[in-house]
């Protein structure tokens, strides 16, 4: 009979064991969850871009005339260019005269007035850039601006009329108005000359813009 009993009290305990081996598992057990949104997600960059008007500018037959403050007499020579953001990141830009040939030495009686958003133009194209013109953003000799890409960026660049930072916005362009004629003070040599330059546009982004001081 004690030896059933003892038996009996063994089982028992073997039996309490278990449990508690059972129950210190359950103890120590975690839930867990997993979701996902799967495997196509990306990381891409977008793009710069800007286009001018290929328009070659019809700026001649100029002859002397006289001014006053840099405002374009009647039969200045004129003509327009756009720029516009091709790309998918707004750009800040800037514009300048590049590749100077001046042979004939007229450059430094040469007067220019540029205006952005003019009031209308031949070509149709129309300004989603700067709105609310006409907006005088140059007016003085040529030679200031004369193949120097730094006073484009102080005045010829994507900036309101009190200087503030203006990006132009993916798909929208700006249109120019340009209005070159001779000072009154030019000699008897300037006839019959030609000087040559390009128009180029510049675009960086705001945060180069302002990490290089313009």
């Amino acid at each position: 009979m004690f030896r059933h009993k003892k038996l009996m009290i063994a089982a028992i305990a073997a039996v309490a064991l278990a449990i508690a081996i059972l129950a210190a598992g359950v103890a120590f057990g975690w839930w867990t969850a997993f979701a996902t949104n799967g495997t196509n997600n990306a990381v891409s960059t977008g793009t710069a871009g800007l286009v001018m008007s290929g328009n070659t500018l019809n700026l001649t037959g100029l002859q002397p005339e006289a001014s006053t403050g840099f405002v374009p007499p009647a039969d200045a020579a004129v003509d327009y260019v756009y720029v516009g953001n091709t790309g998918s990141t707004p750009l800040m830009f800037y514009a300048y005269l590049a590749n100077p040939l001046d042979a004939g030495g007229i450059v430094p009686y040469l007067d220019v007035q540029i205006t952005l958003d003019p009031a209308s133009n031949p070509y149709g194209w129309t300004d989603s850039f700067a709105t609310g013109g006409p907006w005088t953003v140059y007016a003085g000799p040529l030679s200031t601006i004369w193949n120097s890409s730094a006073v484009g960026k102080i005045k010829l660049a994507s900036l309101t009329p009190s200087n503030t930072p203006n990006p132009i916005l993916p798909g929208q362009y700006g249109v120019y108005k340009i209005a070159v004629w001779l000072d009154s003070s030019a000699p008897d040599s300037t006839q019959g000359k030609t000087a040559n330059f390009s128009v180029n546009f510049s675009g960086i982004t705001l945060d180069e813009w302002t990490a290089n001081g313009f």
